[in-house]
């Protein structure tokens, strides 16, 4: 289930997912949640794992 997207400058797609992907993974397991970064959209999804709450504040 996806918990929102935020659009993001492009020019900061690399800052959301980090060197070698580290701080993308990051997000993801302090979040239990799974990112979908469109890098041509400038949008990023977050795809709820198990606790709905924890996603949310992913996000906010």
């Amino acid at each position: 289930m996806i918990v929102g997207t935020k659009k993001i400058p492009k020019d900061r797609i690399a800052a959301v997912i980090g060197r070698n992907g580290d701080t993308r993974m990051e997000i993801e397991e302090r979040g239990h949640v799974s990112l979908h970064v469109d890098s041509e959209g400038g949008e990023v999804s977050v795809i709820q794992k198990d606790d709905v709450l924890k996603a949310t504040l992913t996000i906010s």
